[in-house]
């Protein structure tokens, strides 16, 4: 069996952790997968963004996923908790803070 199914033909954005799983966000849907590469089986999968996604980025620990997506938001995602912590309307309310 695949590990990429026919639905999930037009991938937008793939991404791997060092967990050996993958992050997967998909178009047209606009939902991001979190896959279990050695089992191949979706471990959660949620809608993301209105409009499709343009980047993807991990928190350092890769317990956070932060998205940008073609509606002008950006959110911030908790993986462990698997739920949606903020969502940014405007650019200029992130904060770059280095890990110490």
């Amino acid at each position: 069996m695949p590990l990429v199914k026919k639905k999930y033909a037009a991938l937008r954005l793939i991404t791997f952790l060092s967990t050996g799983k993958v992050v997967i966000g998909n178009y047209p849907q606009n939902n991001i997968s979190l896959w279990n590469l050695s089992g191949g089986q979706v471990i959660y999968s949620f809608i993301s963004h209105e409009k499709p996604l343009s980047a993807l980025v991990f928190s350092t620990d890769e317990k956070q996923l932060m998205t940008a997506s073609m509606d002008f938001t950006i959110k911030l995602w908790d993986l462990e908790k698997q739920h949606l912590i903020k969502t940014f309307q405007d650019p200029n309310d992130l904060k770059y803070v280095p890990d110490s």
